[in-house]
Parts: C-alpha cells; structure tokens; sequence
C-alpha cells in the first residue's frame, strides 16, 4: 500500500508514472494472496485457500495482459 501511494503521490506531483486504473490488478493479486495467507494460518479449510489462490492468478494474468500490450 505504501507503494502504491508513493506512485500515485508521484503521478499526482510529475504527471508521469503508472495510471491509477493500471496498479488495480497489482494490488487485487496482492490482497489476495494475504487473504490466502490468512485463510492458512488460520488453518480454514482448503478452499477458502485455494479460492484466493485462484482469483490471484487471474488478476496477476490480466496484470500481465494489460502491460503486454503496452496500456
């Protein structure tokens, strides 16, 4: 998160850096992947760790798919 504000503050500051709409992805997988983390600490049953899991995927994929072609 702290990241993700310095970007913003610096998008806000220089008018250059990633867009808003861009981090989206980044930040869905990464919160993700912490719920699926938390889901195995806590020691929930295996689909509460493996739905996060999934869903982290596909956004890390549609990350990867948005700066493939450059957006």
């Amino acid at each position: 998160m702290l990241e993700t504000a310095a970007l913003l503050a610096y998008r806000r500051i220089t008018g250059r850096g990633p867009r808003p709409q861009a981090l989206l992805p980044t930040l869905a997988s990464g919160l993700l992947l912490i719920l699926a983390l938390r889901a195995a600490i806590a020691d929930l049953r295996w689909e509460f760790i493996a739905l996060p899991l999934t869903l982290a995927l596909v956004t890390h994929l549609l990350d990867i798919a948005q700066r493939w072609r450059g957006q």
